[in-house]
């Protein structure tokens, strides 16, 4: 008898041992990538007015930073309408757009809320996706190229949720 209510009440300890150092699950709740924690150097470049980025700007701010050579039109459209949804946390997050060339009128229309260098190199490793930078300046998240709006708006909500700075 001793040794059945010690099994029963020692079996929530035993299982919970084992699941953990063996039971791991498969899914998981944000669609972006997590990336390795590191600081990102802030790119050089011209603003589309011919001046310097003010490093002032890049503080307390999330960024989500695009490299857009030529035909960035999907994800530019993506992450706005993903800022956009976030209706009062929308300030905390900017968009940042390092390009090569000059975009075109229409282009810069679409999007006046976003911030342009042109002639700026990529900071990033992840050049061919979408990169989610922190108030401190370490990137977080990565989006692919064409990404699930939706998707993309329940990360950053749930970042801004949780958000103590920005």
């Amino acid at each position: 008898m001793m040794l059945l209510i010690f099994s029963v009440c020692a079996a929530p300890f035993v299982l919970g041992t084992v699941a953990y150092f063996f039971y791991k699950p498969a899914g998981r709740i944000n669609y972006g990538e997590l990336v390795e924690t590191k600081t990102v150097v802030l790119p050089t470049g011209k603003t589309l007015a011919g001046a310097e980025p003010n490093s002032a700007e890049f503080n307390g701010k999330w960024w989500l930073l695009h490299t857009c050579a030529t035909d960035c039109e999907t994800e530019l459209y993506a992450s706005r309408q993903a800022r956009t949804m976030l209706n009062k946390d929308r300030e905390k997050v900017q968009r940042l757009i390092l390009t090569t060339s000059t975009p075109s009128d229409d282009l810069k229309a679409k999007h006046p809320d976003a911030q342009w260098l042109v002639g700026a190199a990529t900071p990033s490793p992840h050049p061919n996706n979408i990169l989610l930078i922190d108030p401190q300046k370490n990137q977080v998240l990565t989006w692919p190229k064409a990404p699930d709006i939706k998707r993309m708006h329940k990360d950053l909500s749930r970042l801004m949720r949780v958000n103590q700075t920005g």
